[in-house]
């Protein structure tokens, strides 16, 4: 860890020296980071690639008497601190009107390698893992239903290591080593015709955390189905409940968590739901993970809807400007979420990584029922109001391998519809990234038949063809 811990001493004194010219009255924080990035080729089998470093930009707040602003600078020049914070002072008359909420904060101890990955430095180390993962990639893919030939046409591990600082002229500068890995594999069934590969992959802490098991048998049925013979005229599927994918239910739960968050307050009453739907921040596998926000605040996980169907608040300087001190409740305590995306200003609240609690579901291996394997790219979801829709492709598994495709399947309602929906969960078998945050993928468990009736789609979904009695998939 010698050299990731000298990386990240230069951060702390980068950002220390940022903050060192503030002047009397001023508060200067900066946060800055940089990631190390490595690719080892897995198949065809190749050299891995050299060290490459990304420099990411260092944001620089600027704040006096209640108002403060936001530049994106080269922290690594001091010439460039100092002309920045001559332009914010011009600016700063005429920024974000904000109140310090700074003893709203957690004051939770912050580890600055809890994120880290030890063996990630020793060369011998990581040629044993690259090859540990090759030849547990070439057993698992041997191990898929005899009903599912498929071929890996290529295969990579991508090694990133964060290393972020943040200081202050108020605060002691903290700072945080974050390890990730993505494998990224291009999978094709075997077919009579030209082939169709997919790309799949999913993110984790530690290369043997990944559920190499879930993500090609999920990859594989994906690529199947593209061969496979297509739905007859007017075929829908069988039953009501339908089993999501772990790529499938991390793009129903990014569709859901977005219109959560744009909308948060439900138009009805809450609805219960069986599995929570979590934040955190702090997750071991989450490729967002943080021990603390660009506001240099402590993370911590959030329910954003709980059992009883009430939403949770990620709660950011941001979120809170305008409003008096009196209206900041007790229990909105800076959740350490405070993240500047690029077309943004300012950091604002923001998800890291959002998961379901599980419920200890796993479909079986020789199952037995129908799969949503995507979410359709060119529709992924429509949100109006407090509604969204989702179109998901689905096929029907025979014995554990695709047998046919079935129609694309309309699921519509409130996010909280959706939720409520959900009679099982597994474990979190790899993150997937979005836009602005991550979702885990997992094996998801949907009852269609909880959805109101007005929110199906009668083109894809007929009310006489229910089966209210079918047994779960699996």
């Amino acid at each position: 860890m010698t050299d990731l811990a000298g990386r990240l001493a230069r951060r702390l004194d980068i950002a220390d020296r940022a903050c060192a010219v503030g002047r009397a009255g001023e508060n200067v924080e900066l946060h800055t980071s940089i990631v190390l990035r490595r690719q080892y080729p897995l198949l065809p089998q190749a050299e891995p690639t050299r060290l490459a470093v990304v420099q990411h930009a260092a944001l620089l707040r600027l704040s006096r008497a209640g108002q403060d602003v936001f530049l994106t600078i080269d922290a690594d020049d001091p010439q460039t601190v100092a002309g920045a914070l001559t332009v914010g002072r011009t600016l700063l008359p005429h920024g974000r009107s904000v109140w310090d909420l700074s003893d709203l904060a957690s004051a939770d101890p912050l580890d600055p390698m809890a994120l880290a990955d030890p063996a990630a430095v020793s060369t011998a180390a990581r040629r044993q893992r690259v090859e540990a993962l090759r030849v547990e990639l070439a057993d698992v893919l041997a191990s898929l239903p005899s009903g599912q030939p498929m071929s890996m046409l290529r295969a990579t591990l991508r090694e990133d290591h964060a290393v972020t600082a943040f200081a202050s002229c108020q605060r002691r500068s903290i700072g945080q080593v974050r390890t990730s890995f993505e494998l990224r594999c291009v999978l094709a069934a075997a077919a009579a015709g030209p082939a169709q590969p997919v790309v799949v992959s999913a993110f984790a802490g530690r290369p043997e955390r990944l559920n190499l098991a879930a993500l090609l048998r999920a990859g594989g049925w994906r690529a199947t189905a593209a061969t496979v013979p297509g739905p007859a005229a007017g075929a829908r599927p069988s039953n009501d409940r339908l089993l999501l994918t772990p790529l499938a239910a991390a793009q129903v739960l990014q569709a859901v968590t977005q219109v959560i968050l744009s909308r948060p307050q439900p138009a009805l009453a809450p609805r219960p739901v069986r599995l929570p739907l979590l934040d955190d921040p702090l997750a071991a596998d989450g490729p967002r993970s943080a021990r603390f926000d660009q506001e240099g605040i402590a993370c911590s996980p959030v329910s954003l809807v709980d059992r009883a169907g009430r939403v949770g608040r990620l709660v950011s300087r941001g979120s809170s400007r305008g409003a008096e001190p009196a209206a900041v409740q007790p229990t909105d305590r800076l959740t350490g979420h405070a993240v500047r995306s690029d077309y943004q200003t300012v950091p604002e609240p923001t998800p890291s990584n959002v998961r379901l609690e599980p419920s200890g579901y796993w479909p079986a291996a020789d199952l037995d029922g129908t799969v949503g394997y995507t979410v359709d790219t060119n529709l992924q979801h429509a949100s109006s109001g407090n509604r969204l829709s989702l179109r998901i492709a689905t096929a029907t598994v025979r014995a554990g391998a695709v047998r046919q495709r079935q129609p694309s399947l309309r699921v519509a309602g409130s996010p909280y519809q959706v939720l409520a929906a959900v009679v099982g969960a597994s474990e979190v078998c790899g993150y997937a990234q979005g836009p602005e945050f991550s979702t885990a993928g997992c094996w998801l468990l949907l009852d269609l038949s909880a959805l109101d009736p007005a929110d199906r789609d009668p083109a894809d979904r007929d009310p006489a063809d229910r089966d209210p009695t079918a047994a779960e998939a699996g």
